[in-house]
């Protein structure tokens, strides 16, 4: 998918949550050096980390508004996406969330294993990491995608 098209679809599902919980903004970016309309990205690749964000984290806040930060960088031949929130972090959110022992979240399982997929297919590396911020005060999320024109 166009990178232009993904950051839409990102923008969409922002603005969709927002209504629902109307606690946060948010905001995305991307270098001026990266062709959007030319750049290919998996599509659908950073929405379950997005959804995580929102209902993990900024869910939870009390005292502030929540703030998510999109931002789509080109560094050597990958585009790097970070997503940063300023929720309560995951240590905090994972002592809140109900125990349902038939419920166990899939997003971060099945999203390993489309990179998989896509890095067997492409024979390039797709990798993420989680980085949690200081003193519970929200999670980083960075994907490294390869860059294409197309995929």
């Amino acid at each position: 998918e166009r990178l232009q098209s993904e950051i839409e679809l990102v923008d969409i599902y922002l603005e969709l949550e927002k209504l629902r919980f109307a606690r946060f903004e948010f905001k995305i970016s991307c270098n001026e050096n990266i062709d959007q309309q030319h750049t290919f990205v998996p599509s659908m690749l950073i929405q379950p980390f997005l959804e995580n964000s929102v209902k993990h984290g900024i869910f939870y806040l009390k005292e502030k508004e929540g703030m998510i930060d999109v931002h789509f960088e080109k560094m050597d031949d990958n585009i790097v996406c970070t997503i940063e929130d300023n929720g309560v972090g995951r240590r905090i959110a994972t002592e809140k969330k109900p125990i349902h022992k038939e419920h166990k979240s899939a997003g971060q399982s099945i999203t390993n294993k489309r990179m998989e997929l896509l890095m067997n297919e492409t024979k390039q590396k797709f990798y993420f990491e989680i980085i949690d911020k200081q003193q519970d005060s929200g999670t980083i999320v960075k994907f490294t995608i390869p860059y294409k024109i197309s995929f």
